[in-house]
């Protein structure tokens, strides 16, 4: 965070990697997100605006399937 960046996690569970940047001086929110879900990444997306403004760098690292067989 020395360089100011501001950071959002969203994850599906709570996280304590959040309250460890801002306890650093850093800023960051964590929003709990279903990736499935598009309501849920609405919203996450709705929390993000509303806290920071804008987004200028998103880094997806979710996994999900819907409807895979495995095969």
């Amino acid at each position: 965070m020395q360089e100011g960046a501001k950071v959002v996690i969203a994850d599906n569970a709570a996280t304590a990697v959040a309250p460890t940047i801002n306890a650093s001086g850093g800023t960051a929110l964590s929003v709990e997100t279903d990736v499935t879900d598009e309501t849920s990444i609405r919203a996450a997306m709705d929390m993000t605006i509303k806290s920071f403004e804008r987004v200028d760098i998103l880094f997806n690292c979710a996994g999900g399937s819907r409807g895979c067989t495995g095969s």
